[in-house]
């Protein structure tokens, strides 16, 4: 058996520190540095799909947008993935849920988790894109924290079509805030969209044959009701 860990050796780890990464703001939340792309066109493999082995996708990026327990691995253990994704054109951070029903710590935590792991990888060389997402107004004062104007994002619309205006109310804030260049959207664009806009099929991506069902939001508005 092997030795068990001194609590001085888990005080002094960096996963349990979280702490090698500059923040501008209040909360220490890492940056992650602008990046510039100039795609006219995106395709995109799944965070899970990436693998190194994987020879027929180089071109495309590594995509987030998965249910939360399938990006543990991201924020855990945010080393283990590296090589894989090293493979690939780029990667966008981790999506990980912020929902209007979650206490501020737990949205706030989300933001923080996916900042961390674009930091991490962006140290380590690989091209990162940042993914935003929002709640609603109350989490416009945190959900940008970390981004830089000027570079590169990525945003979902797969799971908007209930209620587009909340999106749009987010998608003008994160305008206004980042001036974004480039603006990858996973899924259908909302015609009120604006900016440099590069699309990507979500059929076409995950090779479903129907719109995807989101099953945590969907518990949350059951146990809500």
């Amino acid at each position: 058996m092997g030795k068990s860990r001194k609590s001085k050796d888990v005080r002094q780890d960096k996963l349990f520190l979280r702490n090698e990464f500059d923040g501008e703001d209040m909360w220490g939340i890492p940056i992650i540095h602008p990046v510039v792309i100039n795609d006219t066109s995106v395709e995109l493999v799944s965070f899970t799909d990436a693998k190194l082995s994987d020879k027929k996708n180089c071109h495309k990026y590594v995509h987030c947008f998965q249910d939360d327990y399938k990006l543990m691995q991201a924020y855990a253990n945010p080393d283990s993935k590296i090589r894989d994704l090293a493979r690939y054109r780029g990667v966008l951070t981790p999506d990980y849920s912020l929902y209007p029903e979650m206490p501020r710590f737990r949205q706030l935590e989300s933001i923080a988790k996916s900042r961390y792991c674009g930091a991490h990888w962006q140290h380590y060389g690989l091209n990162v894109i940042p993914t935003v997402n929002w709640s609603d107004e109350n989490s416009f004062d945190f959900c940008f924290l970390g981004l830089q104007r000027g570079g590169a994002v990525a945003v979902s619309t797969v799971s908007c079509q209930r209620d587009d205006r909340a999106f749009m109310r987010g998608y003008n804030q994160m305008m206004m805030t980042l001036e974004p260049s480039t603006i990858i959207c996973y899924g259908d664009r909302i015609p009120d969209m604006r900016g440099h806009i590069v699309c990507v099929d979500y059929l076409e991506t995950t090779g479903r044959s129907k719109p995807w069902v989101d099953e945590e939001a969907m518990l949350v508005e059951t146990l809500a009701s």
